[in-house]
C-alpha cells in the first residue's frame, strides 16, 4: 500500500492524517485502520485530514467504498461523526462522496476549512 496514516486520540475524538496515493484500496484501508482504532478505544468522532493524499477517486471507486467497504466494516452505528478535511481544489469533488455517504446513513462531512471542520466535530462533544 502506498499511504501512511498518523492517529492521535484527543479526548473523545480521533484525529488522523493520511498521506500518499488516493486509491479505492487505500481509502478503504485507511477507513479500516481508523475504525479499528475507534472501536478499540470507544471513540465515535473522527477528524480526518486527507489534504496530503494525491490523486482522486473515480466515481466507481467512491461508490464502492461507500456501498461495499463501509457495510463490510460494519461502519453504520459505530461512528457518529466524521469530519474530513480536504484541499479547496478537491472540496467540490469530495462533496459527491459526502452526498453519497449521507444517502446511505453515514454522518460524514467534507470541509476545506480546518476551523469549520473542528467546530463541527466539537459540537457533538458538547453537552446539550
Amino acid at each position: 500500500m502506498s499511504y501512511s496514516i498518523e492517529m492521535e486520540l484527543r479526548g473523545s475524538c480521533l484525529f488522523a492524517a493520511a498521506c500518499g496515493e488516493r486509491t479505492g484500496e487505500n481509502v478503504s484501508a485507511i477507513a479500516r485502520e481508523i475504525l479499528d482504532k475507534c472501536v478499540r478505544n470507544n471513540i465515535v468522532d473522527v477528524f480526518l485530514d486527507l489534504r496530503q493524499l494525491t490523486g482522486r477517486l473515480n466515481i466507481s471507486d467512491s461508490i464502492s467504498v461507500i456501498t461495499k467497504e463501509f457495510p463490510e466494516m460494519d461502519l453504520f452505528g459505530k461512528l457518529e461523526r466524521v469530519a474530513v478535511l480536504e484541499t479547496s481544489e478537491r472540496h467540490e469533488r469530495s462533496r459527491f462522496f459526502e452526498r453519497a455517504a449521507h444517502a446511505r446513513g453515514y454522518n460524514i462531512r467534507m470541509f476545506d476549512d480546518q476551523k469549520e471542520a473542528a467546530d463541527w466535530i466539537s459540537k457533538s462533544r458538547q453537552p446539550a
